[in-house]
This record gives structure tokens, C-alpha cells and sequence, in this order.
């Protein structure tokens, strides 16, 4: 009898643990984390502080800060405008430095229909500052259409930029070189001055204005922000332009380690490591710039350090294939061909 209960429970304890077995475990609700108003108010302030630092990498994060607030924002159109606008300056600055594009602008595009306000006026200053550069042969007509354009978009940027720390910016970018600008003797400063807690205000004085600088401007601005690499690339410009390439080279090598795809950066280095005589290093550069895209300059860049490198026949077929257009500095060409033959 004892035998026979025995018998009877283990099979029962075996039914059961098959049973078990067999069936699926209830899955549980994924629980959505939240945050308190106040805790979104204080990350929505952070994003906000790091837009206002202006460096690329700083709205990088910015955008990723904006993107992160999104599902616990009850309504996000407000985030949704600060994403946008955040996205243009990305966009922006993405064109300026000759970096790969991050989907910043299509990004913005898609934010464009869950946004209240109208922002056609900023993505038609984009398209402006954004536009492929012409051939060198608009004359009449063509270039009065423009400037006509580019002024309508300037005056109604001026009725915005006061209020609108991004708008100011756009207006400065768009304002570099005008006619607008110039008839009316107007001072970028006081755009500046709107927003005095935006440095990206400050850092488009200096890049699109030459604005006289300041005495330490530079090391108060990069012990706010040390990732602001576009300072770097500004002054190691000045610098090449005034000879020193020591401050030239340190400038660049400083920009390239925080913007290593920027081919702006990659096309000032490039030249002053050739200067050194740091041919290896310099024809390294100058394949990286002709592997994104082509460029007449830095193929000419490429056949004088491989001459240096002795390595005669490549620049030769280097030379050749610049030769094919020799409408831009022709001698430059066939002196290194000859030299090397």
C-alpha cells in the first residue's frame, strides 16, 4: 500500500512539474518609467543650457536630451520647437564644417507638422546658407533675384531675432557680406548682446564678422565649454593666414581630435603638416579629403608629397589626371610632372 501511494504521488509531482513546464509564464506589464514635473522642468533646463553653449557637440547632446524628454512630456509641443530649432543649427553647422550629414535636417522637417509655431522663415534662411555654391558666372538678373531673396528672408529675421536666440543666429549667418548689412551700417553686436547667454552668438561674431578680438575671449569661452572645437578651427585659420603655423598646427591638431570627419578641419592641417615636412602625415590627410569627395586642391596636395615621397610614378598619374582641366593653376602642375619625370 505504501509502495502504491508512493508511486501514485511521484507521478502526480511529475504531472505537475510537466505541466508547469509546458506553460508559458504570464508576462508582466512593462512598467513606462515617469518623472515628476519637476524633474522633467530640470531636465528640460539642461538640454536647454547645453544648446546655449553652442559648440556642435554640445547640440548634438542637446538633440539627444530633447529626443530623451519626448515620452514623458504630457504636451511635448514646446520640446518639439526646441528639437526643431536645435536640429537647424546642427543642420547648419554640419554644412559650415563639411561634416557627414547626422539627419539633423530631416529630423527638424519631420518635427515641422507637431510644432504650433511657423517656421518656414528658419528653414528658408537654411536652404540660402545651405545652397551649392554657383560657378563664379551669376551676373544681372540672376544675382539681383538672389540678393532680393536673401534680403526679404533678412527683414523678416529682423522682426524675430530679438526674441529668438536661434533666429539671431540665422540672421547673423545669412547677414555675412550683404548689401542689406552694409547700407544700413548695422552692428552684429547688439544681436550678439539679445542673448548674451547663447555663445554661439558670440563664436558667429568671430566667424562671420572678423569681429576685433577680445583679449581672452577664447580661453573664457573653451573654460565653459572645452569641446568648442570650432574655436579652435577659427584660430588655427587667423593663424595660417598670418604665417605662424606653429599656432596653426596646434590650433588645427586641437579641433581635429574633438571633429575628427570635419573636411574643413582635415583641409587646414593638411597643408601645414606638409610645411613641416611631415609629408606622410600630410598625403594621409589629403587621401581622407579625396575619399569623401573630389578636390581639385587636395589632389595637387597629394602628388607634391608623394613627389617628396619620392614616389614619382603615382604622382605623375596624379599629375596627369589634374592636367585633364588645365584651366586652375596650370604651372603648379606641370613643373611637379616635369620634376618628377
Amino acid at each position: 500500500m505504501r509502495a502504491a501511494t508512493t508511486s501514485f504521488a511521484a507521478t502526480a509531482v511529475a504531472i505537475c512539474l510537466m505541466v508547469s513546464c509546458a506553460s508559458k509564464p504570464t508576462a508582466r506589464p512593462a512598467v513606462k518609467p515617469s518623472l515628476s514635473p519637476e524633474q522633467i522642468q530640470a531636465r528640460l533646463a539642461e538640454a536647454d543650457a547645453m544648446a546655449a553653449r553652442g559648440c556642435y557637440l554640445c547640440l548634438k547632446d542637446a538633440a539627444d536630451a530633447y529626443a530623451a524628454l519626448a515620452d514623458f512630456v504630457r504636451e511635448p509641443s514646446t520640446l518639439y520647437q526646441k528639437s526643431l530649432e536645435n536640429d537647424l543649427m546642427i543642420a547648419l553647422r554640419e554644412f559650415e564644417l563639411r561634416l557627414p550629414d547626422s539627419g539633423a535636417r530631416d529630423r527638424a522637417q519631420g518635427l515641422r507638422q507637431r510644432v504650433k509655431a511657423n517656421d518656414d522663415l528658419l528653414f528658408a534662411a537654411l536652404e540660402l546658407l545651405t545652397a551649392p555654391a554657383g560657378d563664379g558666372l551669376t551676373f544681372g538678373r540672376d544675382f539681383q533675384q538672389q540678393q532680393a531673396v536673401r534680403q526679404q528672408v533678412l527683414l523678416q529675421l529682423e522682426s524675430q531675432w530679438a526674441a529668438n536666440p536661434v533666429a539671431a543666429y540665422f540672421y547673423l549667418a545669412l547677414g555675412r557680406g550683404s548689401i542689406y548689412f552694409r547700407d544700413f551700417k548695422f552692428d552684429p553686436q547688439r544681436v550678439a548682446d539679445s542673448h548674451p547667454e547663447h555663445a554661439a552668438l558670440r563664436y558667429a561674431l568671430l566667424n562671420y564678422f572678423a569681429q576685433p578680438i577680445v583679449t581672452g575671449v577664447f580661453d573664457q569661452m573653451l573654460a565653459v565649454e572645452p569641446r568648442f572645437a570650432e574655436l579652435h578651427l577659427w584660430r588655427g585659420q587667423r593663424a595660417l593666414l598670418g604665417g605662424n603655423l606653429a599656432i596653426a598646427r596646434r590650433e588645427f591638431l586641437a579641433a581635429r581630435e574633438l571633429l575628427l570627419p570635419s573636411l574643413i578641419v582635415t583641409s587646414g592641417l593638411a597643408p601645414v603638416e606638409f610645411a613641416y615636412s611631415h609629408y606622410v602625415a600630410a598625403l594621409s590627410l589629403y587621401e581622407e579629403i579625396l575619399a569623401r569627395m573630389p578636390d581639385p586642391q587636395a589632389q595637387l596636395g597629394k602628388a607634391e608629397a608623394l613627389s617628396y615621397l619620392l614616389r614619382h610614378q603615382e604622382a605623375v598619374r596624379e599629375l596627369d589626371d589634374l592636367l585633364k582641366d588645365p584651366s586652375r593653376r596650370p604651372g603648379d602642375k606641370y613643373y611637379w610632372r616635369a620634376w618628377n619625370k
